[in-house]
């Protein structure tokens, strides 16, 4: 699994990355929070708060994943 700490650091590793945008796009759907305020929750710029949603949506096109739930398990940011 991977840490709050880890996924509001600023490591970029890989695993760290795909759950630090899995968490972001969790905040999107299931918070009402605009995407500044997002960005400050995972210390990053709105922009990057963006790029996260965008990636996430690929990511999800690419695999097959139309579930959310399925990326943030696969990332650890919720078990099983």
């Amino acid at each position: 699994g991977v840490t709050v700490a880890e996924i509001i650091g600023p490591r970029r590793d890989r695993h760290i990355v795909r759950a630090r945008f899995a968490a972001m796009a969790i905040a999107r759907d299931y918070l009402d929070l605009s995407l500044p305020q997002i960005g400050r929750e995972f210390n990053r710029d709105h922009t990057s708060v963006i790029n996260a949603l965008r990636r996430v949506d690929a990511l999800c096109s690419d695999t097959d994943l139309d579930d959310l739930e399925a990326i943030a398990r696969q990332s650890g940011v919720i078990s099983e």
